[in-house]
């Protein structure tokens, strides 16, 4: 994903020059993630480091692309922004649901589905707080498989 790509996708929440500029020096890896959290509105940052830790557990690997935004947003639509809100409000899980919803604002009301596919790599912190049930629950929503054995989440059609 090149800084072009990441500009077209950031416009319409970073606005001001000096946080394009600070996109434009994207690359690949740590370094991207860092300048993305910098980008984000302060309070934000706290959710955005977190975001990066879940994803560094999952996929470990940083060849591939850490930002979820680079995926299609077709495939997020087949959830509506209101089911999507009804999966992570559940009113048990307050404590464990509040940043994932906060992560959910900080996306354009357009479309909520790019920050959607973010939230699958909290795998680790759903599986931990809500258990087994509920992280097959979020991640089947998404797409992925999710073995309870298995750290690492994989897309179904991978294996189909």
């Amino acid at each position: 994903m090149n800084a072009t790509a990441i500009m077209t996708t950031f416009n319409s929440v970073t606005r001001t020059p000096r946080n394009r500029a600070m996109l434009r020096k994207c690359v690949i890896g740590s370094q991207e993630l860092t300048l993305i959290a910098q980008a984000i509105p302060d309070t934000s940052y706290e959710i955005a480091q977190y975001i990066g830790q879940a994803w560094a557990y999952v996929v470990p690997d940083e060849k591939m692309p850490i930002l979820p935004y680079a995926m299609a947003a077709h495939e997020f639509t087949k959830m509506s922004w209101i089911r999507l809100r009804t999966v992570m409000t559940h009113p048990e899980r307050a404590d464990v649901m509040r940043p994932l919803i906060a992560a959910i604002k900080m996306c354009p009301r357009t479309n909520p589905y790019y920050l959607a596919r973010m939230l699958v790599f909290w795998g680790p912190k759903i599986r931990e707080e809500l258990g087994t049930y509920y992280f097959k629950k979020f991640a089947y929503v998404w797409g992925w498989n999710a073995s309870p054995g298995d750290p690492h989440l994989t897309r179904r059609h991978e294996h189909s």
